[in-house]
C-alpha cells in the first residue's frame, strides 16, 4: 500500500519532467525559427522583396507569435 507521502518525490519528479519537457519543446521551436530567420537573410534582397519582407524586418517576421 502507498501512502501520500511515499507519492511525493514521484510527483516532484513528473512536475520536473513536464517542465523540463516543454523548455525543450521552446528550445527546438526557437532553433527552427532560427534556422529560418537564417535563410532568409542569405536571400537577395529582391527575394525578400517578392516575400514582403525587408532585411531589418526578417527576424519580427520569424519571431511573431
Amino acid at each position: 500500500m502507498t501512502t501520500l507521502a511515499s507519492n511525493a518525490p514521484f510527483a516532484a519528479l513528473r512536475r520536473t519532467v513536464t517542465r523540463a519537457s516543454h523548455a525543450m519543446s521552446e528550445l527546438i521551436d526557437t532553433l527552427h525559427k532560427a534556422r529560418e530567420a537564417q535563410h532568409l537573410l542569405q536571400m537577395s534582397d529582391a527575394q525578400l522583396e517578392r516575400r514582403g519582407l525587408t532585411r531589418d524586418g526578417v527576424v519580427a517576421y520569424v519571431f511573431q507569435d
